[in-house]
């Protein structure tokens, strides 16, 4: 075993822990429940629901609450994970509640942030930045910055166009 690496185990799930959901709207058109558990020792756990989706989406998002859950069980700092999650963006942001949601990792970021700050504690990073970054949507070909022209969306970059 590299001696670099240390091994440890989340601690165990408790029975009983306490919580609140929380529901984001995306720019996508669908809705995120987040649910941001704790217990005795601190945050523990986060499940995502996109709505009724199915798919990627909704496999993307259990997959991410179980890396979270996994992380703040194994001791992970909660701000550690607003760090890695804060400011992924994807094609669509949408405006919520009177900040930017650049994606459902950025919702979560900013979900776990708020819960930190509503029981007095900082948070080292600083999750309004995000309502200040540009929202203009991304290409999904190229990820050049899209653009409204004659009623369609157009990307300068590539040529795309979600005109058909």
């Amino acid at each position: 075993m590299n001696p670099r690496v240390s091994r440890s185990c989340p601690r165990l799930r408790p029975n009983i822990t306490r919580g609140i959901t929380q529901r984001v709207g995306l720019g996508c058109n669908r809705h995120l429940y987040i649910t941001l558990n704790k217990d005795e020792e601190g945050l523990c756990e986060v499940f995502l629901q996109v709505g009724r989706s199915g798919g990627c989406i909704a496999s993307h998002c259990e997959a991410m609450g179980r890396l979270v859950s996994l992380a703040l069980r194994s001791g992970v700092p909660p701000e550690e994970v607003i760090d890695q999650l804060h400011g992924i963006r994807c094609p669509n942001p949408a405006w919520y509640n009177g900040t930017s949601v650049l994606s459902c990792a950025d919702a979560v970021a900013q979900m776990i942030a708020q819960q930190i700050e509503a029981h007095g504690e900082r948070v080292s990073h600083h999750i309004a930045a995000s309502s200040q970054m540009n929202l203009a949507p991304e290409c999904p070909e190229c990820g050049g910055m899209l653009r409204l022209a004659e009623g369609c969306i157009l990307c300068s970059a590539c040529g795309y166009s979600q005109c058909g």
